[in-house]
């Protein structure tokens, strides 16, 4: 299973870093949301499970104390390469397509650090979008906000990638909608590895209901 994953990270790597150049100057592909931050981070994937191979031949327990300090300076190696591929992207306004829901004012990327649990990026989302027409939801009768995803599609027009950055509020008066020109509340944006593959693949971004 891990020699399977590190073939799949090889394969995500050829993808996004076409022109990956030394372990201390990783450039590759940018993606419309996070910039060349995937190529980064596929690297580092890979050679984590590379590492985690060597658990096998472990035998003694200066085996394992020797591949615990393997383990704990390719963390911190790469935690610095992947705060400073992060940060590249501070202010990065994003590429949003108009549809049902608008933008008002540019949404901005802020840079807030990385998840300590799997070294992941995370931004708060600046900016100001608001609904461009009445729209009808499925919340149900009692919830008064439904969940904004930010939809990434493919060039072909296809879905490849949904992640939710906020809510809006819903009129329940009579049947569920949200009202023309009610603002978004934003919250943040993470990167995850689930979705690595995907970024690579966003060619065109909208702000959706679902």
């Amino acid at each position: 299973m891990t020699m399977k994953k590190i073939f799949c990270f090889m394969a995500i790597i050829a993808m996004l870093l076409p022109a990956l150049t030394s372990c201390s100057g990783e450039s590759g592909k940018d993606t419309m949301i996070f910039g060349n931050f995937p190529s980064v981070y596929a690297k580092y994937m890979q050679e984590s499970e590379k590492l985690k191979e060597e658990a096998k031949n472990i035998k003694t327990d200066e085996d394992k104390a020797e591949y615990l300090k393997k383990t704990d300076k390719l963390k911190e190696e790469w935690k610095e390469k992947l705060a400073t591929a992060g940060k590249a992207i501070d202010g990065k306004a994003l590429d949003i397509t108009n549809g049902s829901i608008k933008v008002v004012k540019p949404i901005t990327l802020s840079y807030e650090g990385l998840k300590p649990n799997g070294l992941y990026p995370f931004y708060k989302l600046n900016g100001e979008a608001e609904a461009a027409e009445n729209i009808s939801v499925n919340s149900g009768k009692y919830v008064n906000s439904a969940k904004v995803y930010l939809v990434g599609y493919n060039g072909e027009g296809q879905e490849v990638l949904s992640t939710q950055v906020g809510t809006i509020p819903v009129n329940t008066e009579n049947d569920p909608i949200v009202m023309a020109n009610t603002p978004v509340s934003f919250n943040y944006l993470s990167f995850t590895e689930k979705d690595i593959e995907k970024y690579a693949n966003v060619s065109s971004m909208k702000l959706e209901i679902k």
